[in-house]
């Protein structure tokens, strides 16, 4: 069948009286219509399910608009193939899903408001949630079932890619905590002028040994670091606590074994098969589709 896409090149919007407020359509999916105020919902709930770093800074309100429309026709097209499916959500699914959404804030008032604040409401918030559970479960028997990666994938991409195979350095460190920060300067003397071992000896109730990645290490103690150089100490504070740091070493990257890395193999073969084989379902979808988007969002 016919897949007619026009993103705002085309005729005048038909309008559509909505709550005292001008409605026009957007787009037609077969039969489904999606009007303007349909698209500004989508809008609002994409902006309120995203954290602030995932939205940018500076989002062009085209884009916006362009992203959205095409997200929500995809939504269309798998919604029609569940309800096909006769697939139900039970009530209770959604209520869990939407508390624990009311969970994540301080209060169920602070929740309410910060809905309100979006332009959003309850019940559109419950749909949407019953509709996601929908989608994922179209998705789930026409797509992720149909992700298959084998033990020969995975050693394959593991020989292709061996080069960048590499375990990332590892900071061998002290760490120390006290009230007292002459006290832990001494302590960080000791061991410089002295030995570790026989710091640990003396003070090994609050002396702690880790070794670990850059990405494990705690914000505050990783910028310490990079201006430590090793056998090299500092004292500092984070948060009214003095705290010693001594850089013992750091362990090179050493090539890791297929072992070390055909879980994230696995999951990175899994993740780009799975958006190939999405993008291709989506495609059918389309083809056996008539969608007309109008201009002038």
């Amino acid at each position: 069948m016919r897949f007619l896409v026009a993103f705002f090149t085309i005729f005048l919007m038909a309008k559509i009286g909505f709550g005292g407020e001008v409605n026009y359509i957007v787009a037609k999916v077969n039969n489904q219509v999606i009007t303007s105020k349909d698209l500004e919902d989508y809008k609002k709930l994409l902006s309120y399910r995203l954290s602030e770093s995932e939205r940018g800074a500076d989002l062009d309100e085209e884009e916006v608009a362009e992203t959205s429309l095409k997200r929500l026709i995809e939504d269309k097209l798998i919604l029609s193939e569940a309800k096909k499916e006769d697939i139900e959500v039970p009530g209770s699914q959604v209520e869990n899903r939407f508390m624990a959404m009311v969970s994540s804030y301080p209060s169920r008032q602070d929740f309410e408001e910060s809905l309100s604040e979006k332009g959003l409401t309850i019940t559109l918030l419950k749909e949407k949630i019953r509709e996601q559970y929908l989608m994922q479960k179209a998705i789930d028997k026409y797509v992720r079932s149909q992700v298959d990666i084998s033990p020969q994938d995975i050693s394959r991409y593991y020989e292709e890619n061996k080069e960048s195979m590499v375990s990332s350095p590892i900071y061998v460190i002290y760490i120390a905590k006290a009230q007292d920060r002459d006290f832990l300067k001494s302590l960080g003397e000791l061991i410089v002028e002295k030995d570790i071992e026989l710091a640990k000896n003396l003070y090994g109730d609050i002396l702690r040994k880790v070794e670990s990645e850059e990405k494990e290490l705690r914000g505050e103690f990783l910028s310490v670091l990079k201006n430590l150089r090793e056998k090299e100490f500092t004292v500092f504070e984070i948060e009214g606590t003095e705290y010693l740091i001594y850089l013992h070493a750091i362990k090179e990257p050493r090539p890791l074994s297929l072992d070390e890395v055909k879980e994230d193999i696995y999951r990175i073969l899994w993740n780009k098969e799975f958006s190939r084989l999405f993008a291709e379902w989506i495609r059918e979808l389309e083809k056996k589709s008539v969608i007309k988007v109008h201009n002038d969002l």
